[in-house]
Parts: structure tokens; C-alpha cells; sequence
């Protein structure tokens, strides 16, 4: 999402841009179009050398790479710029330490990096936006998919991963349709460090006041407890407007 808004911004500005993507990942293709050239990059190592020979140049990482790789980066003259997406606070701050500058995507976010002695942070949070322009008609319907994002490193969650598209060919499939009136939707992985029960306890009193307002919350949960969690933060007042999928 952050690399699409970014690149978006960035071609309405008429800069050029190069994306280094993973060539065994299909994201990109369901993005909006763009003229960002893509290149294939599989791992975070051969960058310096794809860009050996190249006019230094500002690179942008949604993914910390490791320190060796910034130094080669710095050694032929670019500026490496990170994204951080998520709040410091126990965890340990030495990757982000090489950067030439952290961009934040949150004042809390922001709070943590100054807390960890993280000096070259952009002052001004860059806030998501999922898409730009809006599909049309011809896009087709939206349709749910798997809630869950299994990690391949556990061997309960490969099997799950395995067994859950077979369970889904008995379950009849959701298709979201527009709803009368707001809706403010938030798409989000559900994980406990985005606080999300915190923010549904301060956010359903207020849409209860609103009748025509809603809240639906799609995310890809990490495992079953936290998405219990957050369904019961969700639904658990008497709002009537809010819906967790």
C-alpha cells in the first residue's frame, strides 16, 4: 500500500522510478497501473550490485536490509531512506541505526524512534491510502478471502495453511457490497501491537452516536487468539456499527 501511494506521488511529481520486487510475488499485478519500472530483486544482497555503475540516487526500503548492504549502498553514493511501519517500543532500534532518514507512518511511531534514540526521523507522518483513484463499475466484486496470515516458519500454522483452503470450499463465500450511508473501513494486520482493542473501546461510543455511520475492519490475523481479541473489542458495546470480517 505504502509503496503504491509513494510511487504514485512520486510520478505525479515526474520523478523516475525503479521498483525492486520479488519476482515470485503476483501483488504488484493487482495494483493500480504505473510507470514505475519494475525490476526483479530476490534477495537484499545483490542490490548494490544491480546499482553499481548507476548515478547515486535516493533508495527507499519498505524492508530494513542488512547494515552490510547499506554500506555498500552509501560507498557508491546513495541515500538510503527506510519506512518505519511499526512502534519500537521492545524492539531493538540498531537496524534503522545506517539510514540517512526514517519516514514514519505515525506520530506514535514517531514517539518510539525519538524514545530510541533515532535522530534522523522525517518530522510529519506519511499516512496510508489504500488507493488513490477509485476502481469503477468494470472492476468486479470484492471478494473475502483467507483471514488469516499463516507464518511458514511454524509447523502447526504450514498445516494449517494447507488444510483452511480446503475447509473454505464448504463455506459460502462473502462478497462486500456498498452499505447505505459512511463507512469507514480499516484495513489493517490484526496484531496485539497495533492496539486495536484500545482503539475500538474509544471508537464505538462514538459511531453509536452516528446511526448512518459504520466501521468494518479487514485484516490478515497472525494467529486465532489475537483475532478473538479483537473481534470481542469490536462488538463488544451495544454500538451497532461496527462489524469485524
Amino acid at each position: 500500500m505504502f509503496t503504491a501511494i509513494f510511487t504514485a506521488a512520486l510520478e505525479r511529481l515526474g520523478i523516475e522510478t525503479a521498483l525492486f520486487v520479488d519476482p515470485r510475488s503476483d501483488a504488484w499485478s493487482a495494483l493500480p497501473a504505473t510507470k514505475s519500472r519494475l525490476e526483479p530483486l530476490r534477495h537484499a544482497k545483490d542490490l548494490p550490485g544491480m546499482l553499481r555503475g548507476r548515478p547515486p540516487s535516493r533508495i527507499v526500503f519498505q524492508t530494513l536490509v542488512p547494515v552490510e548492504v547499506i554500506g555498500e549502498l552509501h560507498a557508491q553514493g546513495h541515500t538510503a531512506v527506510a519506512f518505519a511501519h511499526m512502534p519500537l517500543y521492545g524492539r531493538d532500534p540498531r537496524p534503522l541505526v545506517p539510514y540517512d532518514l526514517v519516514v514514519p507512518v505515525s506520530r506514535h511511531v514517531i514517539a518510539s524512534l525519538s524514545a530510541a534514540g533515532i535522530e534522523r526521523v522525517y518530522p510529519e507522518p506519511l499516512y496510508g491510502i489504500a488507493q488513490l483513484e477509485r476502481p469503477g463499475a468494470d472492476a468486479g466484486p470484492l471478494r473475502s478471502r483467507s483471514r488469516y496470515d499463516w507464518d511458514r516458519h511454524k509447523v502447526r500454522d504450514r498445516a494449517l495453511g494447507v488444510l483452511q483452503p480446503l475447509w473454505r470450499r464448504f463455506l459460502r463465500e462473502q462478497i462486500f457490497a456498498r452499505r447505505p450511508g459512511l463507512t469507514l473501513g480499516i484495513v489493517s494486520r490484526i496484531t496485539p501491537i497495533k492496539q486495536f482493542p484500545l482503539l475500538f473501546e474509544r471508537l464505538a461510543p462514538v459511531l453509536a452516536r452516528h446511526p448512518g455511520v459504520s466501521s468494518v475492519a479487514e485484516g490478515m490475523r497472525r494467529c486465532a487468539i489475537s483475532r478473538a481479541r479483537f473481534v470481542r473489542s469490536a462488538t463488544g458495546c451495544d454500538s451497532g456499527g461496527i462489524s469485524a470480517t
